[in-house]
């Protein structure tokens, strides 16, 4: 039986395959630090906005917009899709970083 975890580590594979034909290795762990951070700040964004529509709902509810209640859980799900997309990217980017530069290489 094939696990959730099987299909993200498939998935996170398939990413640094992706990554390593489009972007030549990272060089340096500066240069690697530079990577994830960027990549992570696109989840703290993702999750921000997330975040901001849980408390639309909120509203929605509490004023009995029903409508608008799918409405916002609908852009909810479309974020949590994102936040997916981005956690896989900076798990494939940890694996890059250790990929490319190898313990002797990490200074």
């Amino acid at each position: 039986m094939i696990t959730i975890q099987d299909m993200i580590e498939t998935m996170i594979i398939s990413e640094l395959s992706e990554a390593e034909k489009k972007y030549k290795p990272i060089n340096s762990s500066k240069e690697g630090y530079a990577v994830l951070k960027e990549e992570i700040e696109e989840l703290a964004d993702d999750f921000h906005d997330l975040n901001s529509k849980l408390g639309v709902l909120w509203y929605n509810i509490k004023e009995k917009i029903p409508t608008q209640q799918h409405f916002t859980v609908e852009e909810m799900y479309n974020i949590s899709l994102d936040i997916i997309k981005e956690a896989i990217q900076v798990a494939a980017m940890c694996k890059r970083f250790q990929k490319d530069l190898g313990v002797e290489e990490i200074k």
